[in-house]
Formats: structure tokens, sequence, C-alpha cells
């Protein structure tokens, strides 16, 4: 799934690649911007994090003219100069006037990354901004693909999650087991068509280019087994017995409970005898019983 994403085989419109301090995402960051290069003409890189030349010092020269680094960096919170860029800077608008000027190329756009929007703006304006990044079609300009940079253990895990919410595809890097990759990748893609695929894979980057793939196995479900089989039998040392013999499992089936219907009182109820009896009353000495009829004086 990894190398599909890497390859433009499987293309969702926002990825977000959240890293830790345990594991770096430059790698893959850098692979990915090689390889959207590739596939588009422009890619455009909001610097929040880095500065511009240490972004494109990480590059391959020959990619320069078809990286445009647009600097967040210097003055991030604007005290400098209200000029120049920075986290109060309208995002949105911005890049429209930045697309349109290239007519109808396709491009990427790669923000590095919401880590600053979300500490220096809130969580639900960034989320506002890729929402409305992928959404624009006034410029004309085939955007492609969003990706995004997030440091995730710098914020909590309400806004971790909604910054998934609003991502197509989730990549979250952590160390490899072994030593023999350069990292693990959890991969989380949400299709169009509603399908949710989660994978884990060890990876392998050399120089800009994903050479390597392997998926994690799940021992999950074997450990579990393993526990099951060792658990004790909690009725081995019991001194009394809860397990019936032959004799008495033969004895308790033919037992009738109460208000248990039985075949004799099942066909008894489905075939009853009409006609067989008859009821006599007989008055006692208390009863007030009339011997002449009531209706007597009545001229029938």
């Amino acid at each position: 799934m990894l190398s599909n994403i890497f390859d433009g085989k499987e293309k969702p419109q926002v990825v977000v690649l959240k890293d830790t301090i345990e594991q770096s995402g430059n790698t893959l960051y850098n692979s990915l911007i090689v390889g959207l290069c590739a596939r588009v003409e422009r890619v455009h890189i909001l610097a929040f994090d880095r500065s511009p030349d240490v972004i494109l010092q990480e590059l391959p020269k020959e990619l320069h003219t078809r990286v445009t680094v647009h600097d967040f960096f210097h003055d991030l919170l604007g005290w400098l100069n209200s000029d120049k860029l920075s986290v109060n800077t309208d995002i949105v608008k911005y890049m429209e006037n930045c697309l349109g000027n290239h007519g109808n190329q396709s491009a990427a756009l790669i923000i590095n990354s919401l880590s600053s929007l979300i500490i220096h703006r809130t969580t639900s304006y960034t989320c506002q901004v890729i929402h409305k990044l992928r959404s624009q079609n006034k410029t004309g300009c085939d955007l492609q693909q969003i990706v995004c940079l997030l440091h995730g253990d710098l914020h909590d895990n309400k806004s971790l999650a909604l910054i998934e919410h609003t991502a197509d595809c989730v990549l979250s890097v952590s160390p490899s087991s072994t030593q023999a990759y350069t990292g693990c990748c959890g991969t989380l893609y949400k299709k169009k068509s509603g399908k949710v695929i989660r994978k884990e894979e060890n990876f392998c980057i050399e120089g800009y280019k994903l050479v390597q793939t392997a998926e994690v196995k799940d021992t999950s479900l074997v450990i579990k087994q393993d526990i099951d089989e060792e658990q004790p039998d909690p009725a081995a040392n019991l001194t009394f017995n809860l397990s019936l013999t032959d004799k008495e499992k033969a004895a308790r089936s033919q037992l009738v409970l109460p208000y248990t219907i039985s075949k004799e009182r099942q066909v008894e109820s489905l075939n009853p005898v009409h006609g067989g009896g008859q009821i006599f009353y007989q008055p006692d000495d208390a009863d007030d019983f009339d011997e002449e009829d009531p209706d007597d004086d009545l001229d029938i």
C-alpha cells in the first residue's frame, strides 16, 4: 500500500504524514516531494517549521526549478513585518493567487508543517484551511494532492483525531523493530468508495526512492491463542464434582419438569374429545331455590 501511494497508483487527495521525536518523517517527506515532482508540473511548499534554504538543500538540485517554497518561517507570528507571510496570512486566498498565476498547470501542495498552525491558531482553523484548499476549483489549476507534515507528539489526541478525520490518508511513522529498515509506517487509507484500509509496513529508503516495503505480520492472534491454551482449569482441584456421569445424564433427560407439556398432553390438547362429560347441579339446603316459574304470570 505504501509503495502504491508513493508511485501514484493510489491518489488520496489529502495525505497527513505524522511523525514523532522517536522517528522523524523527513525521509518519507523528501521521497514524497521527489515522487510528486515526477507526476505534476509544479510543487508548492508552505515552509512554517524550516527555512526555505534548508528545504531546498535536502532536495535534488535538478528539481529546484519545479519547486516553489513559500517562506512563512522567518516571520512566523508576523512581528517583524506585516507584509511578510505568517500564520495570520489568509492561506486559502494566497494559494488561489499563486495557483492562478500558473494557469492550468498540474500542481501539488506541501505544508511543512500543520503543527505551527495548530499551535499558533487553532485545530478547527487548520481543518477549515485543509477543507477549503481541497475544494477550491476557482483558480483553474489542477491541484492533485495535498501533503501535510504533522508532529504527532506535540498535540493531544482530540486535535490529532480532528486532523486525521479531515485527511484521506494518514501515514504514521515509528521506529522499526529491525535495523534492516529505515522505519515503520502505519497506513490508514479511506477510499472514496467508503472502504478503509489499515496496514503496517516496514520501509527502506535509499537516496530519495522507496526501494523496499514489508508488511508487518499481526502476531496478536497467535499470542491470544497461546494465552488461551495456557489458562488453568478452574474446576481441577475442587473437593466436589461439577460434571455428570452418563447415568446421571440419562436420569436428567427422563425427568419431566413442572409446567412442561409432554407428548401425551400435547396430543390431548390438539385432539379434544367432544361430548364426553356432563354437568349436574344439586342445590344445598341453604340455597334460596324457587320452584315456581318466575314467568308464570305473563300472558305469552
